[in-house]
């Protein structure tokens, strides 16, 4: 929780000696150090587990491999607008088209940058809707899949490329890119059907931690966001985030808390948060159902429910709200 950006507080009543024993114990067992160090027996000991988890680790090191790349988006975003393109449309599924969204719904775009919507489902009124808004002259395409063999994504792939090449665009597949990791059966399409560009994202990377690699910061790069100011922030994020002590370590008490909390019985994680800042509920409901919900266990997060009095509430809930500084807690 990067100082100066984020203030966090904890109301802990009942739980404040059990999540306190949590953060003691995470402590005690260097458990920040370890998964810094990609340390896999922080989850499984299990040699098979353990190399999967090794191989999904590399959000660790992504602000450092993000300056290596910001010159490049820049120049990528540069060309798409100078080629007259007005609109994105970014068709994916799942974690990894989270992050663009609230990217795209809760930061101001840059001047001249192209509007982006996201599209990750396959229904077809959403379909529809997409193409309706969408002049396909002037519109580019993101095709995003980390395995490149998501069907829902071929799909839509599949569905808008035909759009294109029934309208007469010339040179349909220079409104197209790929971001994947290499060697999938997506890179090998966009070779075949002449993609303007092939992002390949690193393999390490799961899709729903992939907010700060390709998958993230290409649509960032178009929307012409600050991208200096976001690694700026990450990094502060990180230094913070990796801090072996807790009081300096927002991510750590919050970790230990959700735990905790789950293991008391509290494993209904219900975020509130301001309407501009709703889409970030979203994409933390994927990140906690999807992370946590593993062999019988997890943290059930609930997104969007009416607020209602304290008194209807059951002894299985734990609130998270988030808002800006200027506003009032909710009650």
């Amino acid at each position: 929780m990067p100082a100066g950006f984020v203030r966090q507080t904890e109301r802990l009543g009942a739980l404040e000696g059990v999540a306190r024993d949590a953060v003691k114990r995470l402590t005690d067992e260097d458990a920040v150090a370890r998964i810094a160090a990609r340390g896999a027996n922080v989850w499984k000991d299990d040699p098979a587990h353990a190399a999967i988890i090794r191989n999904r680790l590399g959000w660790l090191d992504l602000p450092d491999w993000l300056r290596t790349h910001v010159e490049e988006l820049r120049k990528f975003s540069a060309e798409v607008r100078g080629e007259g393109f007005t609109h994105v449309l970014l068709l994916g599924m799942g974690g990894s088209s989270l992050a663009p969204e609230v990217l795209a719904r809760c930061l101001r775009a840059g001047p001249g940058a192209p509007t982006l919507d996201v599209l990750d489902a396959t229904d077809p009124a959403a379909v529809l809707t997409a193409g309706a808004a969408a002049k396909l002259e002037r519109t580019f395409f993101l095709v995003a899949s980390k395995s490149g063999s998501t069907i829902e994504t071929r799909s839509q792939y599949r569905y808008f490329r035909a759009c294109v090449e029934e309208a007469g665009v010339p040179n349909p597949g220079r409104h197209f890119a790929a971001i994947t990791d290499a060697g999938s059966s997506l890179e090998r399409l966009a070779g075949e059907e002449k993609f303007r560009r092939v992002f390949l994202n690193p393999g390490d990377i799961g899709g729903r931690y992939s907010a700060l690699s390709y998958f993230g910061m290409v649509p960032a790069a178009l929307l012409e966001l600050d991208l200096d100011a976001i690694l700026d922030r990450t990094e502060v994020a990180r230094r913070e985030s990796l801090s072996p002590e807790p009081e300096r370590n927002g991510a750590l008490r919050l970790g230990a808390l959700l735990g905790a909390a789950a293991r008391e019985g509290r494993d209904k994680l219900t975020i509130l948060t301001t309407p501009d800042l709703r889409p970030l509920g979203y994409w933390i409901e994927q990140l906690v159902a999807e992370s946590t919900g593993k062999e019988g266990t997890g943290i059930v997060p609930v997104e969007g429910e009416p607020r209602g009095p304290a008194h209807h509430y059951g002894d299985d809930r734990l609130f998270v709200a988030i808002r800006f500084e200027e506003e009032s807690d909710p009650d």
